[in-house]
């Protein structure tokens, strides 16, 4: 007899209680013509649309029974472009929730999205080491390009070439033509596993990332767009290469690494984002600081160089004769690119996105593990249903969140009527909380060990709340504190009896229909 669900009895409605999942990256979308204010997150098999100014949920875009791992936004910010770890892609409109086309390519996870310049093209990286091209306009896939022996980690438009630039874990970064569907160029000058890229700088540069401390920076050269030998020589003399990856005259596109950035976080590198204008870089490792780099444009450079030459020769002018002054007016890495401030953030940074506004100032947005306003910091420990089921909405919205005095929560459950309830800390207090109000009314110290359980007895007379503390299970009774009005009266615990002597330490309790027999465990 093969295996059936007929005698399933329970099934999944829902999840609530989830921000972003941290596997997953976020990315900035337009939401009735408004730029710069929403930004996507995945959630499970959700897609949440969140309003950084409110700080409230905008939109969801709901998914079925796979786990979204990538999201990518269109150049207008209409679109949004979901990668599933089944290796599925679906692309959403957002002014509708509905899904325009479904891309089934790849085997495994989708680890990398991205658009083309004009939001037509979309091309995936996958953990099943292919790079697939999909055309959006006409829902098909376009070229599938095979030669990396590990995961991809990144996979970026060349926009102005019509070429794709991709990175694996097998330290190898290659460059494809779309046309001729075949890589023409691959670096190898990683020890390591590469684990982003990305382009700056009108594509001019290449910056990329692995296991070590330093980001390499590549400047790309391409042959055809030199009309004689000198403009050539011009164009090699602008920078000071310290590593090359060997002559390739034949090549149409010459690689040198002209130097690297030394970050300052731990571990390897995470992610490398950069902003729409490719101007400003934003780096992060396994730690929580972000590190922000900004590319100068061509006269700010050589404004940078011109000054650093003038120092350098004041410098020397009374260490040496003027003859050997002769000090090479050639840009180097540091003049094309300065640090800005790094942030340091409270909790592990997962992803980032980086947004340029209109008046010059940078907007950082970070998926955080941990979290500060909805959810969760750490894994819940206990849970409690209402009577009449408040706790479970059908929005499933967070109700309130209460900030807890002393140690971490253990246990709970709601007193007689839901508009109170009783917690059971770490360090053995009892908290009487207000759910209405959102805060504590009062701290009973019950016990010296952790309270685990809770349970109600059926006496509508006196309501009796069992804790354990280590060895012992303490008797509670409900009484009510009076106030001016019946809405202002609380209630409150009132210590019965204890009872000790327990062998071993408790965890549960349980009763029966009629209150008589307690079972303690």
């Amino acid at each position: 007899m093969g295996l059936t669900k007929q005698y399933l009895r329970y099934a999944p409605s829902g999840t609530f209680n989830v921000i972003a999942s941290a596997d997953c990256n976020c990315a900035h979308v337009s939401l009735n013509g408004i730029s710069g204010r929403y930004i996507a997150v995945g959630a499970c098999e959700h897609v949440l649309i969140w309003d950084m100014r409110l700080g409230e949920k905008a939109q969801v875009l709901p998914g079925e029974n796979t786990v979204v791992s990538q999201i990518a936004a269109s150049p207008s910010g209409n679109h949004v472009a979901v990668g599933y770890v089944d290796g599925n892609i679906n692309v959403y409109e957002l002014t509708n929730n509905d899904i325009v086309c479904v891309f089934a390519g790849h085997k495994t996870a989708v680890s990398c999205l991205q658009y083309d310049e004009q939001g037509h093209r979309l091309v995936s990286g996958s953990k099943d080491t292919e790079v697939i091209l999909w055309d959006v306009v006409s829902e098909t896939g376009k070229a599938r390009f095979s030669g990396h022996k590990g995961a991809i980690t990144s996979a970026l438009f060349l926009n102005g070439k019509n070429c794709i630039v991709s990175s694996s874990k097998d330290t190898f970064v290659k460059f494809w033509d779309i046309e001729t569907k075949h890589c023409f160029k691959t670096l190898g000058g990683h020890q390591m596993e590469v684990w982003s890229a990305v382009l700056l700088k009108e594509e001019r540069f290449l910056v990329t990332g692995s296991m070590d401390q330093e980001l390499r920076v590549w400047k790309l050269n391409w042959t055809e767009d030199v009309k004689d030998e000198e403009k050539l020589t011009r164009q090699l003399e602008i920078v000071k290469l310290e590593e090359t990856d060997g002559p390739e005259d034949s090549s149409v596109l010459q690689c040198h690494q002209v130097g690297t950035l030394v970050r300052g976080g731990k571990g390897r590198v995470v992610s490398l984002s950069t902003d729409l204008g490719q101007s400003v870089l934003a780096c992060h490792g396994t730690d929580s600081l972000l590190e922000l780099f900004v590319f100068c444009s061509d006269e700010e450079a050589v404004e940078r160089m011109n000054k650093r030459v003038k120092k350098q020769r004041k410098k020397l002018a009374g260490e040496a004769d003027p003859e050997s002054l002769d000090i090479a007016e050639i840009l180097t890495l540091s003049d094309e690119v300065k640090r800005l401030t790094s942030i340091k953030l409270d909790a592990k940074i997962k992803s980032s996105a980086l947004l340029l506004g209109t008046t010059g100032e940078l907007r950082v947005v970070q998926c955080l593990k941990q979290l500060t306003l909805y959810g969760h910091r750490k894994d819940p420990r206990c849970i409690a249903i209402s009577s009449d089921n408040l706790a479970l909405l059908p929005n499933q919205t967070c109700l309130r969140s209460i900030a807890m005095p002393s140690g971490r929560p253990s246990s709970l459950c709601f007193a007689p009527g839901d508009r109170h309830a009783l917690v059971g800390c770490s360090d053995g207090r009892l908290l009487v909380l207000d759910v209405g109000a959102g805060r504590v009314l009062e701290q009973v110290p019950a016990h010296q060990g952790d309270c685990s359980t809770v349970g109600l007895t059926p006496d509508t007379v006196r309501h009796y709340t069992r804790w354990r503390a280590a060895r012992t299970d303490a008797c509670w009774c409900w009484t009510w504190v009076p106030g001016a009005c019946w809405s202002r009266c609380r209630r409150t615990l009132q210590h019965g009896r204890t009872h000790s002597g327990h062998g071993e330490t408790l965890y549960a309790l349980a009763r029966c229909l009629d209150g008589r027999l307690l079972v303690l465990d």
